[in-house]
């Protein structure tokens, strides 16, 4: 639970900088623009949460299961 936390504290900290960048250069963007980059930024940071609980909390045989399998299949291509 605590990559959770350290991803969630990682996007704010990046919102904040981004802002603070912009407001030290005096751009002056548009509330929608605003809006849509936190939220693209905000997907990204729960789609790698996804990716990262999925990986994390698998069965380990499942994946090395898997990997032998794509390794077989590679391994006969290369034969032919």
């Amino acid at each position: 639970m605590w990559i959770a936390g350290i991803l969630l504290a990682l996007f704010f900290t990046l919102m904040v900088v981004l802002y603070v960048v912009l407001l030290i250069r005096g751009i002056n963007l548009s509330d929608r623009l605003l809006i849509s980059l936190t939220v693209t930024v905000f997907t990204s940071i729960i789609g790698l949460m996804t990716i990262i609980f999925k990986y994390s909390f698998s069965r380990t045989k499942d994946t090395t299961d898997y990997l032998n399998d794509i390794i077989k299949k590679l391994f006969e291509n290369t034969k032919k």
